[in-house]
């Protein structure tokens, strides 16, 4: 099946659907799930689940519009001076975070300490009027906008005991082990005004399935339940790559694991409807400057140190019994004795984001959408985000640097490939593929935005469903 990347700059999907869409409910959006997370935070944005619910829920401070430039929604007045010392930030109208809860200027004054805090500036803030901020620097900071448009989940302030509230469209109404509810702020009359996040999983389940609207982030068995001359599809080269992190301590039996896990067994076993991979070699996808396609070239051998067993961790699913004859005999060809726990959806998500999960062998799945990359590096370096407890020397000046030159809009390829081969060196992620997939959406609605930063969720916002 040949693959294209989807780049059209904003297409609207308008098209009639047949037969049976008057019994849909027109004002709600019905996503199926693998599960549902334990938390909503930008914290576990890695989670493709959190990070669709979080792009309903979150908007940053500015936005960058290809034609205007960067925008606010949330400020009703900014300015700066011509040379990017002296900014003022105004709020009027304080914008709704959550029923009863809102973001006024004194909210924003907190926001921009942490925010600048994070990102280790000390900018003079003070209280211009009783609706505006003054900002000094004291050196030019052309960057600004850029930095607080790249934290797309921020701000964010507690919400209910699972979840925090931001400046989207939508707030969480509840979350359960079956449902996520989000609900749309302030009177509308038309568009969408409630999203339903369904457990595949669960009881609820078969009560929404004629009327699931996005099963994308669904198992893929999944698919053949639909009816799928309701819905466009597209195939999509995402930059996104499916990979292995070794959170071994043993650095000789991390390089075993390295170089002896079979990647197109494992890969085939986990995705057995897929008919092509994207091999790539590199710890970031085509796209990406410095992406490479190929396999990493890798010897296998057998080992006789001693060594305590492994724990590998997936999630439930069809594939089980695949997964437990591949790790067998990948224990058998390298000596190593290797344990598989299969997990729920939402455990294996709450614990792939803590350094201190107790597995050895993980999956993740790390996408950017701004073709930046520090996202591929972060988990691994950065001393706020790791998903490992495996130091590597020597790395995060380095990485300080790459930093500096994105938020600068520099080049920062060089340094990007001496982070991998640290990384590639201490074995400690093995890239399986870059993802592609074929994604789903109803016939029957518009304003579904598919542009340069499409990944696998829409802006439900934008969307009106049609009974034509």
């Amino acid at each position: 099946m040949a693959l294209f990347k989807v780049v059209i700059k904003a297409l609207i999907l308008s098209v009639s659907v047949g037969c049976g869409a008057k019994n849909r409910p027109l004002q709600e959006w019905n996503v199926l799930t693998p599960g549902v997370p334990t938390r909503v935070s930008p914290d576990f944005k890695h989670s493709l689940l959190t990070s669709y619910i979080l792009k309903q829920t979150h908007k940053p401070i500015f936005e960058y519009n290809s034609e205007k430039g960067y925008e606010s929604q949330i400020l009703d007045k900014w300015s700066r001076d011509l040379n990017y010392k002296h900014f003022q930030f105004c709020i009027y109208e304080p914008k709704t975070l959550a029923e009863d809860s809102y973001f006024d200027v004194n909210k924003l004054e907190l926001f921009l300490n942490h925010f600048f805090k994070m990102e280790h500036l000390k900018p003079f803030i003070e209280r211009n009027n009783k609706n505006c901020l003054k900002l000094t620097f004291s050196h030019s900071m052309r960057n600004i906008f850029t930095l607080l448009s790249q934290r797309e989940h921020m701000p964010s302030f507690p919400g209910g005991q699972n979840w925090e509230n931001g400046l989207g469209p939508f707030t969480i109404q509840s979350m359960t082990d079956e449902i996520v509810v989000l609900t749309k702020k302030g009177p509308t009359s038309s568009g969408i005004k409630r999203i339903n996040f369904v457990n595949s999983n669960s009881r609820t389940v078969d009560s929404f399935i004629d009327r699931i609207d996005d099963f994308n982030l669904a198992p893929s068995g999944w698919v053949k339940r639909f009816d799928l001359s309701r819905f466009n599809r597209f195939n999509t080269q995402q930059l996104k790559i499916s990979a292995i992190v070794l959170n071994i301590d043993d650095k000789e039996a991390r390089r075993i694991i390295f170089d002896c896990f079979p990647i197109e067994e494992f890969r085939n076993a986990m995705n057995p409807e897929t008919k092509a991979f994207v091999n790539i070699k590199s710890i970031f996808p085509l796209g990406i400057p410095g992406a490479q396609l190929g396999l990493i070239a890798r010897k296998c051998s057998k080992t006789k140190i001693k060594q305590k067993p492994l724990r590998f961790v997936l999630w439930h699913g069809d594939h089980e019994s695949r997964i437990v004859s591949i790790v067998k005999h990948l224990s058998e060809k390298t000596g190593i004795r290797i344990e598989v726990d299969f997990l729920p959806f939402n455990k294996l998500n709450e614990l792939i984001y803590q350094n201190q999960s107790g597995y050895d062998l993980i999956p993740i799945k790390i996408d950017t959408k701004r073709k930046l990359h520090s996202p591929f590096f972060e988990a691994f370096i950065d001393p706020r985000k790791l998903i490992t407890n495996q130091k590597v020397p020597g790395v995060l000046s380095t990485y300080e640097k790459l930093l500096a030159l994105e938020r600068s809009g520099q080049s920062s390829t060089s340094l990007a490939k001496i982070l991998e081969h640290k990384l590639l060196d201490e074995s400690l992620i093995l890239p399986l593929y870059q993802v592609t997939k074929e994604i789903f959406y109803p016939k029957n609605i518009t304003g579904l935005m598919i542009g340069d930063d499409f990944l696998d969720f829409p802006e439900i916002s934008r969307i009106e469903k049609t009974n034509d």
